[in-house]
């Protein structure tokens, strides 16, 4: 049976945290084109029959990946390693993932939101964050999925970079960043009992957070500073090229 183009959260056997941004009223009075952009979490335990849901039937050819090097070693990337599917990284971590740098990071910092604002005043990270978005621009309107390893903070970022960028309410951004918390209890568990990483279960417990008000958080955060989001983007190498052709590849 086909998918629903109108559907946003879709399940996979192996796959947490996959939902397509469509459907979400943008600038204009356009639409977020449905089936053309999705976020999700790690990719890399994909199952057989994920497989041919995720490249079969939602037919995704680019991979955004925002894991660090190290990550992606440690976790591979399963079957999306395929001659069929370009993928991309883009990694969002900073020194690639180093302890010392994530401590610095939560230091002092009592919510995501706040985590999120640190994030992107990193030096190099907008210019990450535009870069992702090129590669968006670029699609060709084959169907795109960025990913991290839980789809909520990096990928949170880049969803709130995309769809503010295409000016989407700031409500319907926070209500799409909320959707994550049905995955993040079996997320943490999973997390903290893998051995293999000792930092693992060492995060503040406000990490697993993804209330609607830590986004509109770090959104008010971008427009205080930056004046919107195409502001910040615009300070970190976007210009009126890259977001015209963010809105003829993703609106209807």
């Amino acid at each position: 049976m086909a998918l629903s183009t109108n559907n946003r959260e879709i399940v996979f056997e192996s796959i947490l945290n996959f939902r397509d941004l469509g459907g979400y009223q943008a600038r204009g009075g356009k639409t977020v084109a449905w089936r053309r952009l999705f976020r999700s979490g790690n990719l890399a335990e994909m199952t057989e029959k994920d497989f041919t849901k995720f490249h079969g039937e939602l037919g995704v050819g680019v991979i955004i990946d925002l894991r660090s090097d190290f990550e992606i070693k440690r976790q591979g990337l399963g079957k999306v390693s395929h001659p069929d599917i370009v993928h991309r990284n883009v990694s969002f971590v900073r020194e690639g993932g180093k302890k010392e740098t994530n401590d610095r990071q939560l230091a002092g910092i009592t919510s995501m939101g706040e985590l999120y604002l640190n994030m992107v005043r990193e030096p190099g990270f907008g210019e990450k964050i535009v870069e992702a978005l090129g590669i968006v621009a670029d699609g060709n309107g084959s169907p795109l999925v960025f990913h991290c390893f839980a789809g909520k903070d990096r990928t949170g970022i880049l969803a709130a970079a995309i769809l503010g960028s295409l000016e989407v309410a700031d409500r319907d951004i926070a209500a799409d960043y909320a959707m994550s918390t049905a995955y993040m209890k079996a997320l943490q568990d999973k997390v903290n009992a893998d051995k293999s990483d000792p930092n693992a279960n060492k995060l503040p417990d406000f990490f697993w957070e993804t209330k609607p008000e830590l986004i509109v958080f770090f959104l008010n955060g971008i427009r205080k500073e930056y004046g919107s989001m195409r502001g910040y983007l615009t300070t970190h190498g976007g210009n009126d090229c890259l977001f015209g052709k963010l809105e003829r590849e993703l609106l209807v």
